[in-house]
């Protein structure tokens, strides 16, 4: 019986309730810029961190970000767009596909 218990209990995947949608969209997070910087810089660990609310790049992205080259100057806390970083790697329709989900 108490094997059965744990069983029952065993979350299989999160489900957002509908009461919670709004709390949940207000706490997604986004990468940001831990500093000022300039257009051309490669982004590193060190020049990224995360905020909420998600307004920008996900942290899914994360790995993707870093390496990339920025385009324009950035300020501090600054959301990260894909429109703002480039990378020989990740074509637009790679960026737009992205921006979508």
């Amino acid at each position: 019986m108490i094997r059965e218990t744990e069983k029952a209990m065993q979350l299989r995947g999160k489900i957002v309730f509908p009461e919670e949608q709004s709390a949940a969209k207000k706490l997604r997070k986004c990468i940001v810029f831990s500093r000022d910087l300039p257009a051309g810089h490669v982004l590193t660990d060190a020049d990224l961190t995360t905020r909420c609310p998600h307004v920008g790049v996900s942290p899914v992205y994360w790995d993707e970000v870093v390496g990339t080259t920025l385009r324009c100057s950035v300020t501090l806390e600054q959301p990260v767009q894909w429109e703002l970083v480039e990378s020989g790697e990740r074509t637009e329709a790679e960026a737009a596909n992205a921006r979508s989900r």
